[in-house]
């Protein structure tokens, strides 16, 4: 049975619910609100603007996650759910490819059209790394500790970069497929590959290979269900 039923306006949309399940945080036209799950009161409303629709929480669901976007810049910014503020704000030139932000909101990774990835520190705004590709990112990620960089060039591949050492890769892996790279929870390992070939097992920190080929499958409709146990194995 539910334990809390909470009513909200029907233009509203679901993000999710925040560390330990305290708030359930939800977003209307102009901005985010926050909803006890105890009382089923809100809580606290904050003005993001009108592209709350879009932030989305981060893996340890303390901030929330906000991209602005327009033609010549965009603005990228963390929000503490607890303090109501934010806490870290970075501005890029255009309107970039991709962005990801590691699971605390320390780091952030933006992938432009000129095949680079940069990674920042989220709240000093300094630039940490460039990594320069040969293709086209279609997905960035970053683990844990914001120290490792995993790329999936769409069909063609994945790459594994240290952000301390950015010249060359850890790991690279080509060929035809539905590639897909995610890390552990704690950040130690990663899971990459295509369903026709299986996943592997390699170690974050200088990607090598730590177990056999799993999950080999011919069937196209398995080709996104990629994840990690919590215990992580």
């Amino acid at each position: 049975e539910p334990v809390r039923a909470i009513a909200v306006s029907e233009n509203e949309t679901l993000i999710g619910l925040n560390a330990g399940a305290r708030h359930l945080v939800t977003a209307t036209q102009g901005g985010v609100n926050l909803w006890d799950t105890t009382s089923g009161d809100r809580v606290l409303s904050l003005g993001i603007g009108a592209t709350s629709s879009g932030a989305r929480l981060t893996e340890s669901g303390t901030h929330l996650f906000v991209e602005h976007r327009g033609d010549s810049e965009t603005r990228l910014e963390l929000w503490s759910l607890d303090e109501g503020v934010v806490t870290a704000e970075l501005v890029v030139a255009g309107s970039p490819s991709l962005v990801a932000i590691d699971p605390t909101g320390a780091r952030l990774a933006v992938a432009d059209y000129d095949h680079a990835v940069r990674v920042w520190d989220f709240a000093s705004g300094e630039l940490l790394a460039q990594i320069d590709l040969q293709t086209q990112a279609s997905q960035i990620s970053l683990a844990a500790a914001g120290d490792v960089l995993g790329v999936v060039h769409g069909r063609s591949g994945v790459s594994l970069w240290s952000v301390a050492q950015p010249q060359r890769p850890l790991l690279q892996e080509f060929g035809d497929g539905n590639w897909q790279l995610v890390f552990a929870p704690s950040g130690t390992s990663v899971l990459a590959g295509r369903p026709a070939a299986g996943y592997q097992t390699y170690r974050s920190r200088d990607g090598k290979l730590v177990g056999p080929a799993i999950g080999v499958r011919s069937d196209a409709a398995q080709a996104f269900l990629l994840a990690y146990s919590q215990d992580e194995q």
